[in-house]
């Protein structure tokens, strides 16, 4: 039997062979994701749910968006437009020619352009996190709203209707998407694992158990970028030493023309930027070269990556109701994070040996991922539509 994805797939091509775009004006939606130390942007026919481009500024190991953030709230809103807004302006900025490219191809036609911005932090801006001054927020979201105008008017375009919702709101829309679309049973466990690991446990449709590490500060933070950065930062230089780690660290700049002194590294890592750090280690983890070396080259790093992912697991036995002998519990591990747990089979064994054999897990990553947070995007922003006019 052919999946629902796959029929999914072959009925967007045939779309795409027989029915001439060229001539269709639509509504499109840009649709950009803030996370603590990324930022995504996408662009969808509203219609068809269709992604005509994406663009991603990764803060932690591409050193031209280092030091930029997309949660609003960071350092208590100050300088929105080096963060957030300057992540959203960047991506948009890169999107818009090829935006004109497609139109000049005729492969589409733009009837208005419409935003939704999903960001980390936004439950701050109304002080609905504790110590955040919402008078401030509200100023730092202005000043992002504007930041997205502006941007739009540089290329002479205006945007119809801007709406804003929580990262966390899209990623749980995502996982509606991606449930609609999958054989086999459905995960009831959801882990969102990025910065830190947020999980969820659901049954009947509705939200049962949420688990945040994030919500108990002697755990903070656990199974993710952070939690890797963190234990990274403690190795990196102890007196145990990790030569060939730190000179990893400093390879993987120097390839980007960022260049190190041992100094500027211990500054750098031993006390902050440990989501930065975390993305370095992970990518290096996913180098199959790296895994080739001595077994002394690499087992700071694999102890690394095994205390991280078992950190997922523990925060999966907390949530998961009783399970009866032989019976195993689907998990949809999404977000970022599992990109890397993909494309290292050193980092999924180690997610696998931290949730025991009573899980299967299912890493929703690269294009599912991609294609499910935008087809959630155009969800959410139509229904914020609708309650704003009716």
């Amino acid at each position: 039997m052919i999946s629902r994805p796959v029929i999914r797939q072959l009925f967007m091509c045939v779309v795409l062979v027989f029915v001439p775009v060229g001539v269709q004006a639509a509504d499109y939606l840009f649709a950009f994701l803030g996370g603590n130390a990324r930022g995504d942007l996408w662009l969808v026919d509203r219609s068809t749910g269709q992604v005509l481009l994406t663009e991603t500024a990764d803060s932690k190991t591409v050193a031209e968006y280092t030091g930029h953030y997309g949660n609003i709230a960071f350092h208590h809103f100050a300088d929105t437009d080096q963060h957030a807004g300057w992540l959203a302006d960047h991506l948009i900025r890169k999107a818009l020619p090829e935006l004109r490219r497609l139109e000049q191809s005729g492969q589409l036609k733009v009837t208005s352009l419409s935003f939704l911005y999903a960001l980390a932090g936004l439950n701050a801006v109304d002080g609905k996190a504790s110590g955040y001054d919402p008078v401030a927020g509200r100023q730092a979201l202005h000043q992002f709203e504007q930041m997205v105008d502006t941007a739009f008017q540089s290329d002479g375009r205006t945007i119809a209707a801007m709406h804003g919702v929580s990262d966390s709101k899209l990623i749980l829309q995502a996982m509606e998407v991606v449930r609609e679309t999958s054989t086999g049973p459905a995960a009831d466990l959801v882990v969102y694992a990025d910065t830190y690991s947020i999980g969820f446990y659901r049954h009947d449709g509705d939200i049962k158990v949420k688990e945040s590490f994030a919500d108990d500060p002697a755990r903070t933070p656990a199974g993710g970028f952070f939690q890797l950065g963190k234990n990274g930062s403690q190795t990196l230089f102890s007196e145990k030493g990790a030569e060939h780690l730190t000179e990893s660290v400093r390879q993987f700049w120097d390839k980007q023309g960022r260049h190190y002194t041992d100094a500027e590294l211990q500054k750098r890592y031993q006390d902050t930027n440990r989501n930065e750090l975390g993305g370095v280690l992970a990518e290096m983890g996913t180098n199959p070269v790296l895994w080739q070396l001595n077994e002394g080259d690499v087992s700071t790093l694999k102890q690394l990556v095994f205390e991280t992912a078992q950190d997922i697991g523990k925060m999966l036995s907390e949530l998961a109701p009783a399970l009866t002998a032989g019976q195993k519990q689907p998990v949809a591990i999404i977000g970022f994070y599992a990109d890397i747990l993909n494309a290292s089979p050193s980092f999924y064994q180690a997610l696998r040996s931290g949730l025991t054999d009573r899980y299967e897990p299912r890493l929703i990553h690269g294009g599912e991922l991609s294609w499910a947070l935008a087809g959630a995007a155009v969800r959410l922003f139509n229904a914020v539509d609708a309650v704003r006019y009716p």
